[in-house]
């Protein structure tokens, strides 16, 4: 950034993202904190985010196809892995 741009910004007092309900993660545990508002809420609310359940079935698929991408992943660094040892072999 330039110095000029430094000397002339001004704030506007406009917010972009209302970060008041964003809290820390805990960082030894799996124990999710709550703010005052959510622990007087329960927490299988239907209206908080996706209402949506998987089947068992559609839960499979979307694990198998998960693992798919990442064997995929995973075959293509073997592959240049393979390679980068062959050349090094051979030169």
């Amino acid at each position: 950034m330039s110095k000029e741009y430094k000397d002339s910004f001004e704030d506007d007092g406009r917010t972009i993202a209302d970060m008041s309900g964003v809290t820390r993660r805990n960082l030894f545990g799996f124990v999710p904190r709550l703010n005052d508002q959510a622990r007087h809420e329960p927490l299988n609310n239907a209206s908080s985010g996706d209402s949506s359940t998987l089947t068992r079935k559609e839960r499979i698929w979307a694990i198998l196809g998960a693992m798919k991408a990442v064997l995929l992943i995973g075959l293509c660094f073997a592959a240049g892995l393979a390679l980068v040892i062959l050349a090094f072999i051979y030169l």
